[in-house]
């Protein structure tokens, strides 16, 4: 709820951020005197603002990198050594849920190093949890131990980690690798609901 109310808060204040400066151009070049001109340039930057809003809405997930699928990896204490490709990367929002996914074909080295990696982990578990439900469900969004679970399932090895925000109405992180125990695949999630 409080993420929600932030959010109008934030976006009333860009708005107002835009639309006075808006009217500060407008203003100025009608007191130097060129009316017109002040009209014509507020329209082009009233256009320039929609066509950015749109670029960054619907292009975000192309301006996605390599570079930043690793540094996404590396958080979870993976690292990726050889080169990869980007197979798949998809985001969508509505107010207070993110969920951003990307799938990565990795080398066998790789592979084989992240599956180590979380099987060797002082807390695997090589049964899947009993729950099927996520993580974030029965843990404190906002105050709490940053929780981290290693397990595997009949078709991957996973790696859960949960932070708390550490601050009421603050969205927590929540990321899931999903390794594929039959392909070179590596499967990233961010969720935030």
């Amino acid at each position: 709820m409080w993420s929600f109310i932030l959010m109008c808060l934030i976006f009333l204040v860009i708005l107002q951020v835009i639309v006075g400066l808006g009217f500060l151009i407008h203003y100025v070049v009608k007191k130097i005197g060129y009316p017109r001109i002040a009209t014509f340039l507020v329209f082009v930057y009233g256009i320039a603002i929609v066509v950015s809003i749109i670029i960054s809405i619907f292009f975000q997930d192309q301006s996605f990198s390599k570079n930043d699928a690793k540094t996404f990896v590396q958080k979870l204490d993976i690292e990726l050594v050889d080169d990869f490709d980007l197979i798949k990367n998809e985001s969508t929002s509505a107010p207070g849920d993110y969920y951003h996914t990307f799938t990565l074909a990795i080398s066998d080295r790789d592979r084989s190093n992240a599956i180590k990696k979380i099987k060797n982990s002082n807390n695997f578990d090589v049964d899947k949890p009993k729950d099927d439900n996520p993580l974030y469900i029965f843990l404190d969004p906002f105050f709490g131990p940053t929780v981290v679970l290693n397990y595997q399932t009949d078709h991957s090895f996973i790696r859960d980690y949960f932070k708390p925000s550490g601050r009421e109405g603050h969205a927590y992180t929540y990321y899931i690798i999903t390794i594929s125990k039959t392909t070179n695949e590596l499967v990233f999630e961010d969720i935030v609901e």
